[in-house]
């Protein structure tokens, strides 16, 4: 075991997975360090979270001020996200910015920190291996070809540069309430026009985001971690499992396959990220004794979406950080006049 970590600095906090690791490092009773590139005002409006927040400059220009900070860990998972419009050239330069810039700014921050943080983990994904059609990989794996592949393999080549001890999170597919993934098909199936992808053969590796979170805490505290580890459950399953199970906890049905050349008209070359079939282990931090809490897809899936009685119905959700315990605040929160 390490010695205790009191402060962790983290990028990327408003996204799905930075929420959730944030509110985790609350509740250890860890100190919360924000870095982000907005303004503390418009920040405080997506975060709720108690914290402490530093703007951060152009990042792929400049470099953080963290190093008075004392800081013991970073998590850096700051990015622009793939998913948003179609890969032109004006897009793919953004991701590289936003990925591997502003990694070695970070990086060079804490290498002049001399000493002082003794952690660094990087948002990654398990795009690093390319396609891989009926074969398996684990972190001793070879990685692929092709943008997304070059893109992580740089991304992580910034990230080994740090002279801390430093891990790659290579995340599958995230699967969660706010789990940017599930948002985007959600309408699609919600309304009947659902179903598998092509052939619907290809390999998908998913976990879910208290698993998520379970590994980074988990990665705090075993100084043995390190290096590329697979974020994702140790049971990936078909394109056409995936869209069975998916439509049975939304209440509905998928019975419209997507065709190939359909997609590729509609996204572009960003269409070879769910055509591409992975089917990934996480050798690393089973090695390691991680127990998942969801090992299933059918049960995460289940978990999430337990409240749907029909596939009509809809959730509406606001988060909100109260500095007391849930007994104490459910009766004034569990009525509805109060919830505005």
């Amino acid at each position: 075991m390490t010695k205790k970590i009191e402060s962790i600095l983290i990028t990327g906090a408003t996204g799905n997975i930075g929420y959730n690791i944030s509110l985790a490092i609350i509740e250890a009773d860890i100190k919360l360090i924000v870095l982000g590139r907005k303004n503390e005002s418009d920040f405080r409006k997506q975060f709720s979270l108690p914290c402490k927040y530093i703007k951060w400059e152009e990042p792929a220009v400049n470099l953080p001020p963290i190093e008075s900070l004392g800081i013991d860990a970073v998590i850096h998972l700051m990015g622009e996200p793939l998913a948003k419009k179609r890969w032109t050239k004006k897009r793919k330069h953004e991701f590289y910015s936003s990925r591997i810039n502003t990694t070695r700014n970070l990086v060079k921050a804490i290498n002049n920190s001399l000493g002082k943080v003794k952690l660094f983990i990087t948002a990654s994904a398990i795009g690093i291996y390319g396609e891989g059609k009926e074969k398996s990989f684990n972190e001793n794996s070879k990685v692929g070809k092709g943008f997304l592949a070059k893109l992580c393999q740089e991304w992580e080549s910034e990230s080994k540069k740090a002279t801390c001890r430093n891990i790659q999170l290579r995340l599958g597919i995230v699967i969660g309430n706010d789990s940017g993934t599930l948002k985007k098909m959600l309408p699609i199936f919600e309304n009947g026009l659902g179903g598998s992808i092509s052939t619907g053969t290809q390999w998908m590796s998913w976990i879910h985001i208290a698993d998520v979170v379970g590994i980074i805490m988990k990665i705090l505290f075993e100084k043995n971690l390190k290096g590329g580890i697979n974020i994702v459950s140790p049971n990936p399953v078909r394109n056409k499992e995936f869209t069975k199970l998916f439509a049975k906890s939304l209440k509905t049905i998928a019975i419209l396959p997507v065709p190939k050349l359909a997609l590729r008209l509609v996204m572009g070359e960003m269409a070879n990220v769910i055509l591409t079939s992975q089917k990934v282990l996480p050798e690393k931090i089973l090695e390691n004794n991680y127990s998942f809490k969801y090992k299933n897809l059918n049960e995460a899936f289940t978990s999430i979406f337990s409240w749907k009685e029909s596939r009509f119905d809809r959730l509406y959700f606001q988060k909100q950080w109260t500095n007391n315990s849930l007994e104490k605040v459910f009766d004034y929160f569990s009525d509805e006049k109060n919830l505005e």
